[in-house]
């Protein structure tokens, strides 16, 4: 139910949620050897402290990308092009945190994005921040 919500936060909310998956789908095509892909939207929280969280994760090595299990990827834009920084910058323009490796006890990569959301309002603080 609180997914459903989610159509009520602000569109510039909704086009980053959108953008940063799109772009961690795009990594697992253009990266991975990855036969699946699956892209989770969650919420949770309390009243008052409720998040959203992106999840995308593959079933592959990331070819180039390789680190060892669970730790960060920080991108070289020089080497891979810009979209784990560009999930990086919308996550943190959110007021969310971001993080990108291998998977643990698992094959494969994740990156994931979580971030504030207020469920009791038809729009978020994303707009408040962005034109500050």
């Amino acid at each position: 139910q609180d997914l459903a919500r989610l159509t009520h936060l602000h569109q510039g909310t909704q086009l980053s949620i959108y953008r940063m998956a799109q772009e961690a789908l795009t990594n697992v095509r253009k990266h991975s050897a990855a036969q699946n892909a699956v892209l989770a939207l969650r919420t949770g929280g309390s009243p008052g402290a409720h998040w959203a969280e992106l999840e995308v994760t593959d079933n592959g090595p990331a070819t180039g990308l390789e680190r060892g299990e669970g730790q960060e990827h920080i991108p070289d834009p020089s080497r891979h092009g810009y979209g784990l920084q560009g999930i990086r910058e919308r996550a943190a323009a959110l007021g969310g945190t971001y993080w990108a490796g291998r998977r643990h006890g698992a094959p494969g990569w994740k990156v994931q994005v979580r971030f504030p959301i207020d469920l009791d309002e038809t729009h978020d603080t994303y707009a408040s921040r962005s034109t500050s």
